[in-house]
């Protein structure tokens, strides 16, 4: 296995396809066709993501999903429901022994590469402290309404929602960097209405006042990353293998059913 990491740029893609290339390269690093990857995608349509556990009828507004072009996807991550549209979504894929501690520690260490960019870039984001006790507790099933320990914030507001899994030996942590947010959107598309959103989620245009290029927070993600996870990086795609193995699991995540039924009885191959 090469001793860089391999970073990925994709554009827009279904959920669908986003999800299945996710688990597809996790697979195949934990078999070991494939080097530890940096990945950063966007999604066209817009797509509503459930968390890997949550129950769907009590969180979707189907009716407005359809009327709004917006469609639903279970992610292999767990967390809270999260509307994906005006976004750089990363994802990092990595054996457990090379970016070794528990679920908290890495979330630490992935978030401090995100901060540095952030900040690089003019955007005054700080790391959520850890939550202890009942401040880990939140009722509503929106990700952007609760900032979990060591989450990206902005003036107290939450700007960047990861979720991560472990399996195979291998960690995938996959987020949400919000350039800009449709908040009433969002609060069509799930049941809870998100009411309380407006005062707990930002994006980055809210919080320096213009629009940044997507290529150029890229950019300065991939330095912050080699500085602070990866070390050696070089830009690849992805492998034979693994394009394969996202084909046939696009099927899953495409499947009505997956999306709308809590995930606890079929389980990831």
């Amino acid at each position: 296995m090469p001793d860089s990491w391999r970073v990925i740029i994709h554009g827009a893609s279904p959920g669908c396809v986003n999800m299945a290339i996710d688990e597809a390269i996790l697979i195949c690093h934990a078999k070991g066709f494939s080097p530890p990857t940096l990945r950063f995608y966007g999604w066209a349509p817009p797509a509503l993501s459930l968390g890997y556990a949550q129950v769907a009828s009590k969180v979707v507004d189907f009716k407005s999903c359809a009327s709004l072009g917006v469609d639903l996807v279970r992610r292999p991550t767990g967390g809270r429901a999260v509307l994906h549209e005006d976004e750089v979504t990363y994802s990092v894929v990595v054996a457990s022994a090379l970016v070794p501690g528990t679920v908290e520690q890495t979330y630490l260490k992935f978030s401090t590469a995100l901060t540095s960019a952030l900040r690089a870039l003019g955007v005054p984001a700080t790391i959520a402290p850890r939550a202890r006790g009942l401040a880990l507790r939140h009722s509503s099933s929106l990700c952007f309404e609760a900032a979990s320990s060591y989450e990206i914030l902005v003036n107290g507001k939450k700007l960047v929602g990861s979720a991560q899994t472990r399996r195979y030996g291998c960690i995938l942590q996959h987020g949400s960097i919000v350039m800009s947010m449709d908040y009433s959107k969002l609060e069509a598309v799930v049941k809870d209405g998100g009411a309380g959103l407006r005062n707990r989620a930002t994006s980055i245009e809210e919080a320096i006042g213009r629009r940044l290029r997507r290529e150029e927070l890229i950019g300065q993600l991939i330095v912050a990353f080699k500085e602070a996870v990866c070390g050696e990086v070089h830009e690849g795609d992805l492998e034979p293998e693994e394009r394969c193995l996202a084909h046939e699991l696009r099927l899953k995540y495409a499947d009505v059913e997956w999306g709308r039924l809590k995930e606890n009885t079929r389980r990831m191959p």
